[in-house]
């Protein structure tokens, strides 16, 4: 990993302990419902074939021909979980971004408040974060306590 990819990596992972655990539930909670809705599907698709093999009397050669057919939707479908879960890795890692960048911002802000620092820049997040609302808040409220100071 070169200096780059190492400092675009931290600028995504503010708070990487938080993020990473966020992440983690997801990956439990995706591995947990793709592995029901595959354990359903091979117990519907062994019972399908269960079922064809012994109204047709299929011999063992012309078992093997029809469960082959079968498994061209279970590879199917291990693929799409795997796909799903990779995804929801995606989507957790970019939410919590969107979470822990401006959560991290005004954590910084409110310690320059506290602190009494002279000059507080005006809170600024990225357009597309949440809680847009509650920067316009913290802004609203360094400018009234700065208008107390001045009287």
């Amino acid at each position: 990993m070169n200096k780059n990819q190492a400092r675009e990596f931290r600028n995504y992972f503010l708070k990487p302990y938080a993020q990473i655990r966020i992440g983690i539930y997801f990956l439990i909670a995706s591995i947990f419902f793709v592995s029901i809705v595959i354990a359903v599907s091979v117990f519907y698709l062994a019972d399908i074939f269960a079922s064809l093999q012994a109204v047709y009397a299929l011999t063992e050669q012309e078992g093997l021909q029809v469960w082959e057919k079968f498994t061209v939707p279970l590879s199917i479908l291990v693929m799409l979980g795997i796909g799903f879960i990779v995804s929801i890795l995606f989507l957790s890692a970019r939410l919590t971004h969107r979470i822990y960048g401006p959560a991290h911002s005004m954590e910084r802000f409110l310690e320059d408040l506290l602190n009494d620092k002279s000059e507080i820049e005006p809170l600024r997040i990225r357009e597309g974060d949440e809680f847009q609302h509650l920067v316009m808040q913290l802004n609203l409220l360094k400018e009234r306590l700065s208008a107390g100071k001045e009287k």
